[in-house]
């Protein structure tokens, strides 16, 4: 964590595949399945916090993605992580999940939801929020499903939330949600002074306010 200009900020881009990689660390040596499969946002970390904690843990990730010439920054991490990686082509984020589905009923694979929304993964963002022992008044975070906005939410249940939606449609339960006013596929136009993803935390810093007690939570980098 660092301060800046009296923001708490939570430097999750120190860590390689960001946030969710710990959390998945943690599980994915619990659950049995050998196959995890996940359907994947083209430039969202997820994809490689997965490929990162199967292979850590002697797993398979399979991951599903909208089709590219060129893989994006983030799915190429994933690919040189050892993830399979199977392209959708003009896949809509609907369609990429729907054929995650499919594969993993047709492969007894474990079919991870958008976010990893699953309990056990909210609880284990809940104990790394705990595990910060940081007791913030606002907390800002930028969402895709709302997944992580969740489990923080577990974690700090009397903090107020600011959500800041960069794409899909997400389940923030009681958070505030605001809009980033960048198109999903541009960067941020006003990104923080540390290294953030620039398609999606980037966006977020704009709605940072200076007040005390405010905690930003810096997903990747």
């Amino acid at each position: 964590m660092i301060e800046h200009d009296g923001i708490t900020v939570v430097r999750d881009d120190l860590v390689e595949g960001g946030t969710k990689r710990p959390v998945l660390a943690e599980l994915l040596p619990v659950w049995t399945d050998d196959e995890f499969v996940f359907p994947a946002a083209s430039e969202g970390y997820g994809q490689i916090a997965l490929a990162l904690a199967a292979r850590d843990a002697g797993k398979r990730a399979t991951i599903f993605v909208a089709e590219r010439k060129t893989p994006t920054p983030e799915t190429q991490a994933a690919l040189d992580a050892g993830a399979n990686v199977v392209g959708v082509p003009q896949g809509r984020y609907s369609v990429v999940q729907c054929r995650a589905r499919e594969y993993a009923a047709e492969h007894g694979a474990r079919y991870l939801p958008p976010g990893f929304a699953d309990p056990e993964f909210l609880a284990g963002v809940a104990e790394r929020a705990r595990s910060t022992r940081l007791e913030p008044h606002t907390v800002v975070v930028t969402v895709g499903s709302g997944a992580l906005c969740r489990g923080l939410m577990l974690g700090w249940p009397d903090a107020y939330f600011i959500a800041v939606k960069v794409g899909m449609r997400p389940d923030v339960g009681r958070a505030e949600i605001v809009v980033a006013p960048e198109e999903y596929s541009h960067v941020a136009d006003e990104p923080p002074p540390f290294p953030s993803a620039p398609y999606q935390d980037a966006k977020a810093w704009r709605f940072v306010s200076h007040d005390r007690g405010v905690v930003f939570w810096n997903i990747a980098g």
